[in-house]
């Protein structure tokens, strides 16, 4: 049952009332729900943080969202507001990729995107290009021709400073190539690839990419002794260069703790003296 403000008037400062019951909704999401019934003053605070972040996925909270968006239960400029990160997952075939696109063309103060899914394909690019991104978890290869068409030049990339790149670089030629666009990126500072990159793109991706501050190769084409092996062959030493287990496809867009965070601190270990400086490989916790 919803309670008024007259039957609940506020016992703390409205302003730590509200800060108060904006960390409940940032420390735990799924209570959101709960949190927009306690009041209609709470309602006006915590409905912006339910927008926050964009799920793309089969649930009733995105069939709203399409709904709001669609028939204009809420203005166009509340999106462009609050909605800040979007996650992208399979949907069921009956939600058209054109409605999605047309509820996410007013999204446009977003800033982190990852995952996948049939939304994923030269139809988003439009969208992308209109934002100025921060951080992706994505196969641009799905949303451009090939890996040789990625345009990494455009405005929306411009900004951003982490990437985990889902596409495949295990080919020399086409990674030097992809690498050689990373390190034009002003503000690029966290990357992670995947499996087997040669070497020698690896290298020049460190020397390179002067902001660099992380580099992660996340190993998931085989057992995870595989990787450790390959880690162990590394033919350089430097200390931004991290190897792990590939552990989830949105990790890297996620608030910390997250796979940059964790690296960051491997780094720090091996700069302190408590890892080895030739060791690369990082485990992760299960």
């Amino acid at each position: 049952m919803e309670l008024s403000d007259a039957s609940l008037g506020p016992r703390l400062p409205p302003e730590l009332e509200r800060e108060i019951f904006e960390a409940a909704a940032e420390m735990d999401p799924l209570s959101i729900p709960q949190l927009l019934l306690v009041a209609k003053r709470v309602h006006l605070w915590i409905e912006p943080l339910a927008y926050h972040t964009v799920t793309v996925d089969d649930s009733m909270r995105f069939l709203s969202f399409l709904d709001n968006a669609k028939n204009g239960w809420k203005p166009p400029a509340f999106f462009a507001q609050h909605v800040r990160y979007l996650r992208l997952f399979i949907h069921e075939e009956d939600i058209p990729d054109e409605a999605i696109l047309c509820a996410l063309a007013l999204c446009t103060g977003i800033t982190r995107i990852g995952g996948a899914g049939p939304v994923v394909g030269p139809d988003l690019l439009p969208f992308l290009a209109s934002l100025r991104l921060e951080r992706i978890a994505l196969s641009l290869t799905h949303v451009f021709p090939d890996l040789e068409g990625v345009d990494l030049g455009l405005p929306c990339f411009q900004t951003l400073t982490h990437y985990d790149v889902f596409d495949d670089l295990s080919e020399h030629q086409q990674a030097l190539r992809f690498v050689g666009q990373l390190a034009l990126l002003p503000c690029l500072t966290h990357v992670s690839l995947n499996n087997d990159v040669p070497w020698p793109a690896v290298e020049e991706l460190l020397r390179t990419c002067t902001n660099l501050r992380v580099l992660v190769l996340q190993w998931d084409s085989g057992p995870a002794e595989e990787g450790i092996k390959r880690a162990a062959e590394t033919p350089f030493r430097n200390p931004r260069f991290v190897m792990t287990t590939f552990e989830d496809m949105e990790e890297t867009t996620w608030a910390a703790p997250n796979l940059w965070t964790i690296a960051e601190q491997f780094i720090e270990d091996k700069r302190q003296g408590r890892i080895d400086e030739g060791c690369f490989w990082m485990p992760r916790a299960n």
